[in-house]
């Protein structure tokens, strides 16, 4: 039981992490997009959210 709860625990936290960062996100992504052409907007974009979710982790 113990082992199903630890479980359940992490997924419950490798899902819901990168939420903590929707407000910083929905500020900082539309001036970064707006600075670079449409082609890099995507790859911008996922990079600001996997540097964000990086720079926090232990």
């Amino acid at each position: 039981l113990y082992q199903s709860v630890k479980l359940l625990y992490v997924v419950g936290i490798l899902c819901t992490y990168a939420l903590q960062f929707y407000v910083p996100a929905e500020i900082i992504i539309p001036f970064a997009v707006s600075q670079v052409s449409k082609r890099w907007a995507l790859p911008l974009d996922l990079s600001i959210r996997i540097a964000m979710v990086c720079l926090t982790c232990e």
